[in-house]
């Protein structure tokens, strides 16, 4: 068993985070600030006692954790329940696009009750509700 802290870290920025694009379950590369950002990670955890280092199957995820996982001196462990979800026809899409072509899908997730439990259409869940 893992004692201790915590630490949860997003990968760094992709070209699709530069140009405003959701990404969900699609990959793309990190762009150079991204992988600047992936080197401030692993600074960040270098001596904070990381035990276990835990990644998405995704590419850009990838590439955060094997920096991070050389600075802490930790294999990576790619988890398939870490995944990004699919988030249907909205992949892609700004959210300009979202709204010029889905008009109101995005309001409809944000006034919902069930924020988590929400099914983009397409998609999937946050949260699997059964």
């Amino acid at each position: 068993m893992v004692t201790g802290p915590l630490f949860l870290a997003r990968h760094g920025q992709t070209e699709w985070n530069a140009q405003g694009r959701y990404q969900g379950s699609l990959d793309w590369p990190l762009t150079a600030l991204g992988r600047v950002q992936a080197l401030e990670t692993a600074e960040t955890m270098r001596g904070r006692g990381v035990q276990r280092l835990l990644c998405s199957p995704l590419g850009r995820a990838q590439h955060t954790a094997r920096v991070v996982a050389e600075a802490v001196g930790l294999p990576v462990e790619v988890d398939a329940e870490l995944a990004e979800i699919s988030i249907g026809r909205r992949e892609g899409l700004t959210r300009q696009e979202v709204d010029q072509h889905y008009p109101g899908e995005r309001a409809r997730r944000m006034r919902g009750k069930d924020r988590l439990g929400y099914r983009y259409a397409g998609g999937e869940a946050v949260l699997a509700t059964h």
